[in-house]
């Protein structure tokens, strides 16, 4: 089943429910720059590692910011994890729109969907496991992992500024190595996407292999609140550094 919780849930009912729904990881948001932006409220995303596949495919749910629709959309996401190609990428509201108000959740999602996130789940080979998102650094086989963020150079095109920003792994054993790529822009008055910080590292069970979980703050569709982006990278833990 799609992770130990949800079988529970299956055969116990609603509490093994409640017991995944606290589990959702917050990504914790830091305050943006009050000089830049008077309204500083924040939304926050969340992820849930479900589990991997011996072949480098990472599962997780994602809960993405409700930006005044009413309904919870949570995202199943499969991601290949040597490429960073997003296998998989399947939403559902917990409601049908027309019933926003009502009280809703992942236990009625899965009620609904269950079948068809575990076939999912199976034509991935993914493996549901009970996992969290592991703080960097971290000690792992003798060695010492960390994730940092490298500034670019500011880039200008037709009058919008953006800034690149690489996602590095170091390694005290093998050294370091840009993983990914994140993008700043903080516009001439306004910022649109800015905040970017590294919530941590999601490690496979079957090979030296882990999900970079980068998170950064959005401008909302209409202004404060602001909302929570999160993107995850592909890892190698003992190849490709420099």
């Amino acid at each position: 089943m799609l992770v130990p919780l949800l079988l529970s849930a299956a055969l116990a009912g609603p509490p093994a429910w409640s017991a995944l729904d606290n589990a959702l990881q917050p990504v914790r948001p830091t305050p943006c720059d009050p000089d830049v932006e008077r309204d500083c409220r924040v939304m926050a995303a969340h992820l849930t590692p479900i589990g991997f596949s011996a072949a480098g495919a990472f599962a997780y749910l994602e809960l993405p910011p409700d930006e005044a629709v009413g309904c919870l959309l949570w995202e199943l996401v499969v991601v290949d994890l040597v490429s960073d190609k997003v296998l998989e990428r399947q939403s559902w509201r917990d409601r049908p729109h027309e019933e926003c108000e009502s009280v809703g959740g992942l236990a009625q999602l899965y009620k609904t969907h269950g079948a068809r996130w575990q076939a999912i789940l199976d034509k991935h080979e993914i493996e549901p496991t009970e996992l969290a998102i592991q703080p960097v650094p971290f000690e792992r086989s003798g060695d010492h992992i960390g994730v940092r963020l490298v500034v670019g150079r500011d880039q200008w095109e037709d009058g919008d500024l953006s800034v690149p920003i690489g996602v590095s792994v170091r390694s005290r054993s093998h050294g370091e190595k840009t993983v990914g790529t994140v993008v700043e822009r903080p516009g001439p008055a306004m910022r649109f996407v800015w905040d970017h910080s590294v919530v941590g590292m999601v490690v496979s069970p079957f090979e030296a292999r882990a999900a970079v979980v980068v998170r950064s703050v959005r401008r909302g569709y209409e202004g404060p609140p602001h909302v929570e982006d999160v993107v995850v990278f592909g890892a190698s833990l003992d190849k490709g550094f420099k």
